[in-house]
């Protein structure tokens, strides 16, 4: 994640960089395993030498100089080449693995434990789907909108939700899922307001997508 800048830039683009450097967004820093802006990198030039450079945040006893263009995709991807492995704050490459891992969520739990989750909690439990939701967080994280109890006491009477056949409950959830980590400022100011969600990647592109948006300093989603 570190690795992955969530710009297109080109080469010229790279050699442009003014002398103070440039804070580029990783992927990192957008699924928020990194604090504050420390999931960020620094870009700079050296006119000179002409060697483009990589530096992580507040960690420097590591960078990576950019050796070549590998692969273009005009506007939508680039991939180069460093000699060096980077890494964020606060990560020690020479250490050895940490202690046991985090318990994983329970979805389900932490909204009951909201105490206003309820039937989110329930269409949970009956569509089969939290599974599915808890693996997902542990790769690189989903985002979910869940509606309220009262959201859903303000449907139609002719809205009969809880009938539905688990399947249509599950897809109904994965309308409100998308699957990557965003914290709130992220979802704030994302570049591209339609996401596709988990019911998107069920049913092929185009459909059952979110455009995310401000509304009154309030972030919406449609």
């Amino acid at each position: 994640r570190c690795h992955v800048l969530l710009q297109y830039l080109t080469w010229s683009d790279l050699r442009r960089t003014p002398p103070a450097g440039a804070l580029v967004t990783t992927l990192l820093q957008t699924t928020g395993y990194a604090p504050t802006n420390l999931g960020s990198l620094n870009i700079t030039f050296d006119p000179t030498s002409g060697v483009v450079s990589l530096h992580p945040l507040n960690n420097s006893t590591v960078s990576a100089n950019v050796l070549s263009l590998l692969k273009t995709v005009p506007y939508n991807l680039s991939i180069f080449t460093v000699d060096s492995l980077l890494a964020p704050h606060g990560v020690d490459l020479m250490a050895s693995e940490a202690g046991p891992p985090s318990p994983p969520l329970n979805i389900t739990r932490a909204l009951i434990d909201g105490h206003n989750f309820n039937v989110a909690a329930a269409m949970l439990a009956a569509s089969g789907v939290v599974e599915e939701f808890e693996a997902d967080e542990g790769g690189a994280g989903i985002t979910l909108f869940v509606p309220t109890d009262q959201a859903f006491a303000n449907l139609p009477s002719t809205v009969q939700l809880q009938a539905l056949p688990a399947e249509k409950k599950s897809l109904v959830l994965k309308f409100h899922v998308l699957h990557s980590y965003y914290p709130l400022g992220s979802l704030e100011s994302i570049v591209n307001p339609v996401q596709p969600t988990l019911a998107t990647e069920d049913n092929g592109a185009g459909s059952f997508t979110l455009n995310i948006s401000r509304v009154n300093g309030s972030v919406a989603d449609r």
